[in-house]
Order: structure tokens, then C-alpha cells, then sequence
């Protein structure tokens, strides 16, 4: 075959160092280029990304998780290219390391899937307007490491039955898209796109743990180990495992912990607020932005009795109706028990003016224009001109 023949002439077996790998690279660009599959991917990329003239801004964050299915796809296609063209054998004659390759493996990869990542920032700074650009690419970055070792592990099985395994697990995250991620907190790479002005630290590092864990099992699965360079690997391994499941160990008895710590003190305007298992900072943002919906409401004549606002991060995911609404009103106290760093976001993520309208039972026909008041006075900066509803 002709890339055989390219092989044999950019891979002598005696030469050594960097040139190697760039000749590798050279090789890897040639076979893609020639690829058909690989035109379809981008292609199919690009109808992705024109998706979102007929999507909502809403709607947009369902499709984040088909970028992953293209990443980790593509990458497959990277790593099936020498046993498709008979490159193995030769690969094994470079001489270099099971991991050099699999970092190069790895680098290239990243390479062919930067304009999806490209797409994926600019659609993601439409959705999330006032989002810093760092914290966007934070996240998108532990998205493309989460499907590229993704990858990794599926290219184990034949091609077919790791493109169907790619195709369900993203479709999951798809189905399961908004608070529902929550339920699989360790596992979900997507869930930071709900509320990336928040990200969640325990998730960042759960991710990049068995995005690790991923990668450490397909280089023990495919390379052949010496004895004692094969212990050392399957040692890593279990202290990475070993470090991924610390962390929900951590959080259950941090929650633990939470159940029975006192509540913290502070007043918003006339309202007294206790709060615990959330910062001081997230407890004022509620405190400030139901002050501030009461007082439009107050505006238009109405007078619900409220004294005090009770805020307890809820360690459990909630069923049925309250996946969605974390407020209740219990005589004049007003408890809200959040479960996700989704509910601190007004704009974008948690709708707190329904919730709250709904509580105080405000008639139908002044409800949209308390609603807009709100939005369009933003006396806190805590909503934007454009209210969205949940996702």
C-alpha cells in the first residue's frame, strides 16, 4: 500500500530523537488528509455549529455534548490510523516510550480537534455573554481531555463497537442535560457548562482524575510492559482510582459536617438571612435579589409577608418538581435549598423571580411585568437585560 511505502522511507529504524515523532506527525497529516471519514467529521462539525440559527439560546447547551462525540470520534479515528494501514510494526520500531507515543498520540489529536474547540468557545461565549473567557476555555478544555481519553479506552474494541459506545454515552449526557447531570456529578464532563461562572471544583478534579485513570488503563491495556515497568504503571493506576474515589468519600463527610453546623447570621435590608453550606458571598446574592424582586413587587401594590430568608445547601438530588424549584415558604421564613452551583446564576441558570411569584401567588396579569421590572432595573447587577428561563 502506498503509505507502507511512506512509512519505510520518513521511519528509518536507526534514527532517534525529536525528528522521529515530527516525520510520525508528518505521516499521521498525510493519512488524515486522505481520509474521507475525516472530511465527513468536519463537515458534519460545521452543520453542527449552524445548528444554532434554528436552537434558542436556551436550547444551544443541549447540543455542547455532540462536540465531545466529534472529539472523541476524531481522536478514534487518530488512533485506528497504523492498525488500519498496517503502521503498527512500524511505530514499534521508533523506539520510543509506550507513553511518549501515547503523549503524541495525544498532542495531535488536540491539534486535529481545535476548531471544534474553536466552535465550541465562540458558541459558548454567545450562550454566556458575560462569562469570563478563561473560565470558558477551563471548561471546554476538561471537556476535549475527558473525549480524548475517552478515546483512548474505546479504541481497545474494534471500531464499530467503539463508535457505538461513544455515540451512548454522549447521547446520555444529552438526555440527561440540565440539573439531572447532578446525579452523575464524578462522571459528567459536561456539567460546568451549566453554570461555568461557577465552576465546580470537586467535579474539575473528578474529571481530570479518570480522565487520567482512562488514559493509565489503555496504556496498561494496549503496550506490552516489561514486568516491573507494568507494576509500576497498575501502582499509578490504583493511586489515581484511589484519589478519584476520595473525593465523593470527601464531600459525603463534608455534607456530614454540614448537617450539623449552626447557621450563619446577616441581614439584607429588612430581611434577617441565616445561610450554611454555602459561601457568604452566594448567600447575599439570593438575600439581594429577593429584596430586590420584592420591592417591585411591593411597587405594584402587593404585600407578601416575609421576615427571614433560611438558605441550606441541600445534600441530596430532589425528585419530581423540586429538580427544578428549590424554594418554599414555611409561615414568613422563606427556605431555599440549593443543590447545584446552577441555582447561584440568575441569568442564565436558575429562574429565583418564578419561583418567587409562585410562592406569593402574584396574579397572572401583572406576573410578566414584575418580572420584566426586575430584569430591566437589575438594582445588584444580578440579571441582565435578556432574562432566560432554566435550562
Amino acid at each position: 500500500m502506498e503509505y507502507i511505502g511512506i512509512v519505510v522511507e520518513c521511519l528509518p529504524v536507526q534514527e532517534t530523537g525529536d525528528s522521529t515523532m515530527i516525520r510520525m506527525w508528518r505521516i499521521w497529516l498525510a493519512v488524515l488528509w486522505n481520509s474521507e471519514h475525516i472530511w465527513a467529521y468536519y463537515v458534519g462539525l460545521l452543520l453542527l455549529f449552524l445548528c444554532k440559527i434554528i436552537f434558542t439560546v436556551e436550547e444551544v447547551p443541549i447540543t455542547f455534548p455532540l462536540y465531545g462525540l466529534f472529539i472523541t470520534n476524531l481522536t478514534l479515528s487518530v488512533l485506528k490510523l497504523h492498525s488500519k494501514y498496517r503502521m503498527n510494526h512500524f511505530v514499534s520500531l521508533s523506539g520510543r516510550h509506550p507513553m511518549l507515543i501515547a503523549l503524541h498520540y495525544t498532542l495531535f489529536s488536540l491539534v486535529c480537534t481545535l476548531p471544534a474547540c474553536g466552535l465550541l468557545l465562540v458558541l459558548t461565549k454567545t450562550v454566556y455573554e458575560t462569562t469570563p473567557t478563561v473560565l470558558l476555555v477551563m471548561t471546554i478544555l476538561e471537556f476535549t481531555c475527558f473525549a480524548i481519553a475517552f478515546a483512548f479506552v474505546c479504541s481497545i474494541f474494534p471500531f464499530r463497537y467503539a463508535l457505538a459506545c461513544s455515540v451512548i454515552v454522549y447521547f446520555l449526557f444529552m438526555v440527561m442535560h440540565g440539573y439531572r447531570l447532578e446525579r452523575i456529578h464524578y462522571v459528567a464532563p459536561t456539567l460546568n457548562f451549566m453554570y461555568p461562572d461557577f465552576p465546580d471544583m470537586s467535579n474539575i478534579a473528578a474529571i481530570t482524575l479518570f480522565s487520567m485513570l482512562m488514559l493509565g488503563f489503555y496504556l496498561w491495556q494496549h503496550f506490552d510492559w516489561p514486568t516491573k515497568a507494568g507494576r509500576w504503571l497498575l501502582l499509578i493506576n490504583a493511586l489515581i482510582l484511589a484519589a478519584y474515589l476520595l473525593i465523593p468519600v470527601g464531600q459525603a463527610l463534608e455534607d456530614k459536617q454540614l448537617a450539623q453546623a449552626p447557621y450563619r447570621q446577616a441581614q439584607i435590608g429588612e430581611l434577617s438571612l441565616q445561610y450554611k453550606g454555602v459561601s457568604a458571598i452566594q448567600a447575599q446574592r439570593f438575600g439581594q435579589a429577593i429584596v430586590d424582586i420584592l420591592a417591585v413587587i411591593h411597587a405594584q401594590g402587593l404585600q407578601p409577608d416575609l421576615t427571614e430568608i433560611q438558605i441550606i445547601r441541600r445534600t441530596n438530588i430532589p425528585e419530581g418538581a423540586d429538580l427544578e424549584h428549590i424554594m418554599s415558604l414555611e409561615g414568613t421564613t422563606l427556605i431555599i435549598q440549593p443543590y447545584s452551583n446552577k441555582f447561584y446564576e440568575f441569568n442564565y441558570g436558575y429562574n429565583i423571580i418564578r419561583d418567587l411569584l409562585d410562592l406569593t401567588h402574584v396574579d397572572n396579569t401583572i406576573r410578566q411585568r414584575i418580572m420584566n421590572t426586575v430584569v430591566l432595573e437589575d438594582r445588584h447587577q444580578l440579571f441582565t437585560g435578556r432574562p432566560h428561563k432554566a435550562l
